[in-house]
């Protein structure tokens, strides 16, 4: 059988036999500028627990104060080096004579003449040079009088900064080889001017990030391409680049060949950008992934009041190239859009917002500047930059400070599973009389290199009040590059003031049309006693809320008078996730302004975003029962996300009169979706737990499922496990959520039918 590549390569040479004219030109091609003498990194040692330290990577010994000295690292001040560009005639044709020419820092320093290079010959042209620290520039232009007529003319000069750091860049043959053939957008049939393309996209991107507190030059680190080598996969696997001399590199294998190469050569080079390979070259810098300083609900194991999982997780405070993501949150509470970028065709980055690109977040911005002078081989060693004292300080609903409130801590752990909140408190204490909580100098204790344990989830309770909120090692981090010996974080809350009218409670969803112009309507119940004056009606700020925590987390959007306990507001957005997160907030206030806490808001969690035309009503005292009117296909969130331990069940009170098929939809992490049919039996193709007959004759049923053993049965059948589901919770199973949907399929009456519950729980075992 004849290989992909074969087929592919045989395709591009009769394109290029019928293409441009100018293919048939020679190419001096300067392909990277090397240093020699080649000086390896001292290795790092990446250990279980504390921090990483410099040693043997074979025995993971520490080396010695004495033996770290003889490790020489970088050149010295007037060392002798070699700066040797390589090039290469990227063509069939021959090249005649040229010459050459070294620039320092913008000034020649030498002239050469090179005699004819036959086609895909290489040549190298040395430049001896006194090292000077510090940057400095070299270039290297081939014809600098631009007397060759070339195929392509702007892959003629490379300019490097001597500091910067070193990285190899290595490629299968079959991969080499497929660029060699194929006339990229630049006009040249280079490997090569692909990678150092993106090498100046990733300095000019360093530049363009600005960030006046902490980076007020941009990211002052630059990279640059020392080597490129043919290696087959096999032999990348078994050298780093580290152990060649290399702060880092890159493998570009041919395991995907051909459609990585048909996807990467068509980029024009003016406006495609690989950003999945800057984002990696950025790793071998020793930057982190900054998704792993996130945690969701699922993953946090945190309880409320009521001994229910908070269900509440955090989406970080860095948008960034490294794959951040949440709100940008700087430490005055603000939210200012995230940096982004433009590219050029020559490479140039602009910066400002609301660009093409994602850029580099202020952390890492200010991590790779933390890191500058370093070789690399090291991975989040900036993560340890901290204040020397760190607090929190707990501001209640006027701004004020909250003595005495009580603060659990719970810190982020690889453990039960990556990236998990544990419901134990790592530490826990009192606020002072001014409202502070010290946190000390080493919060996040052992810091884990890649970020694992580097969020606290904070609860917070006074006054009747709990709340809760995140910090991360970020913030911590751009406090310490700021300058700041104590790094304070002020946490406005929703905690009332000493004598605040009591909150409202059974906060709900009264009304919810999902059909086209339906509306939406909140509703509570007023607390007891008459000081209340009025209502403030609250919405989130954005659905990734959680990631908002120096400020008040909603923004008020109406106020109504003490007689009425109901609103029209707008539907809350939807995203992944939505119904585990309260959209609305409603508190009361007296005639002094005092304003009360918040109120409960677990009912704003169940009944929730109808779709396909369906529409909730919530009757009778507190809301207590639900009436659900379904069309065909249409669908309606029951409640948040579920724990299945031993003895969970799922009770409920149901009736209904149709006969139109109807279940509720169980998404279970690590079985998928499963179903427990309430009325007839559900068309689609859906495993079901359980059927529950004679649920339709119009008398209210109490409904009690022992879910557990119906999971596991299920998951026998699988041969699954709740620990396969990567969860975190690694003995039971989590239910991320319930829907009520009525089939299409089957169905053969097309009108509306209506279901009706109350009390809907899962209810634990004790």
């Amino acid at each position: 059988m004849v290989p992909d590549f074969v087929l592919l390569l045989f395709r591009v040479g009769l394109a290029l036999t019928r293409g441009d004219s100018r293919l048939e030109l020679p190419d001096l091609d300067v392909t990277h500028i090397a240093r020699l003498p080649r000086m390896n990194p001292v290795s790092w040692i990446f250990p279980n627990e504390g921090a990483q330290y410099r040693g043997d990577p074979g025995t993971r010994r520490a080396y010695t104060p004495e033996e770290l000295e003889t490790m020489k690292e970088l050149p010295a001040e007037g060392d002798s080096v070699q700066l040797v560009a390589h090039l290469v005639n990227a063509s069939d044709t021959p090249a005649p004579a040229f010459e050459g020419q070294w620039e320092i820092d913008g000034r020649a320093v030498l002239r050469v003449r090179e005699g004819a290079l036959e086609p895909w010959k290489r040549a190298t042209i040395e430049l001896p040079w006194r090292w000077a620290n510090g940057p400095h520039t070299a270039r290297f232009v081939a014809d600098p009088g631009n007397l060759v007529e070339e195929a392509c003319e702007r892959n003629n000069e490379l300019t490097d900064r001597t500091d910067a750091l070193a990285l190899q860049m290595r490629v299968t043959p079959p991969l080499y080889e497929a660029f060699r053939r194929m006339p990229n957008k630049l006009g040249s049939r280079s490997f090569e001017d692909w990678v150092q393309r993106h090498v100046r996209i990733m300095n000019h991107t360093f530049a363009a990030c600005v960030y006046p507190q902490t980076c007020p030059e941009g990211i002052l680190e630059r990279v640059r391409v020392d080597d490129f080598v043919l290696m087959t996969k096999e032999e990348m696997q078994a050298n780093q680049p580290q152990t060649m001399g290399c702060d880092g590199g890159w493998n570009f294998y041919d395991d995907h060949f051909p459609d990585w190469f048909e996807s990467h050569i068509s980029m024009d080079f003016k406006t495609s950008v690989d950003w999945g390979l800057i984002h990696e070259l950025t790793h071998q810098l020793g930057i982190i992934d900054l998704y792993t300083i996130v945690v969701s609900q699922h993953w946090n194991h945190v309880r409320g009041k009521d001994g229910q999982p908070l269900w509440i997780g955090y989406g970080g405070s860095q948008p960034c190239i490294m794959s951040g993501s949440g709100v940008r949150v700087l430490p005055d509470g603000s939210t200012p859009p995230p940096l982004t970028l433009k590219v050029d065709e020559d490479g140039r980055v602009t910066a400002g917002l609301g660009l093409s690109f994602a850029a580099y977040s202020e952390h890492t911005a200010g991590g790779l500047n933390a890191l500058l002078g370093r070789r690399r081989g090291h991975f989040g060693l900036y993560l340890l930059d901290l204040p020397e004292h760190a607090f929190v300080r707990i501001l209640d609903n006027r701004g004020e400070p909250v003595a005495a409130a009580r603060v659990n801590v719970h810190q982020q752990t690889p453990e039960p599973g990556p990236q998990s909140i544990p419901e134990a408190p790592s530490f826990s204490g009192a606020t002072d009389a001014k409202g502070l909580f010290a946190l000390g100098g080493r919060p996040f204790g052992d810091i884990n290199p890649i970020g694992l344990n580097g969020i606290l989830c904070f609860s917070i309770e006074a006054r009747g009040h709990a709340e809760h909120r995140f910090l991360d090692i970020t913030q911590f981090n751009l406090s310490s590059w700021r300058g700041e010996t104590d790094f304070v974080a002020t946490f406005r809350t929703g905690i009332p003031p000493e004598d605040a009218p009591p909150p409202v409670h059974n906060l709900r969803f009264e009304v919810w049309d999902g059909g086209p112009g339906g509306s939406v309507v909140l509703a509570w119940d007023a607390g007891p006693g008459t000081k209340t004056l009025s209502f403030n009606v609250y919405s989130v700020f954005a659905p990734q809320y959680h990631s908002i925590s120096f400020q008040p987390r909603y923004e008020k959007v109406a106020t109504v008078d003490a007689g009425t306990t109901r609103v029209s507001v707008q539907p809350p957005p939807g995203y992944a996730g939505v119904t585990d997160v309260p959209c609305f907030m409603v508190t009361a206030v007296d005639a002094d302004g005092r304003e009360s806490g918040h109120a409960d808001d677990r009912e704003l969690t169940r009944f929730v975003h109808p779709n396909g035309g369906a529409r909730i009503e919530r009757q009778g005292a507190g809301g207590r029962l639900a009436r659900i009117v379904l069309l065909p296909g249409a669908t309606v969130h029951l409640r948040e996300s579920a724990l299945i331990g031993k003895g969970a069940r799922l009770c409920f009170r149901f009736r209904t009169t149709s006969d139109a098929a109807a279940s509720i939809r169980l998404s279970v992490a690590g079985l998928g979706d499963i179903g427990i049919a309430l009325v007839g039996r559900p068309g689609q193709a859906l495993p079901i737990l359980c059927h529950l007959d004679g649920l339709n004759d119009g008398r209210w049923k109490d409904i009690d499922v022992d879910l557990r053993p119906l999971l596991d049965k299920n998951a026998a059948e699988r041969s699954a496990t709740p620990e396969q589901a990567r969860t975190t919770w690694n003995q039971d199973w989590i239910v991320t959520s319930l829907t009520l949907g009525r089939d299409g399929g089957l169905d053969q009456d097309s009108s509306a039918a209506v279901y009706e519950f109350e009390d809907l729980r899962v209810r634990s075992a004790d």
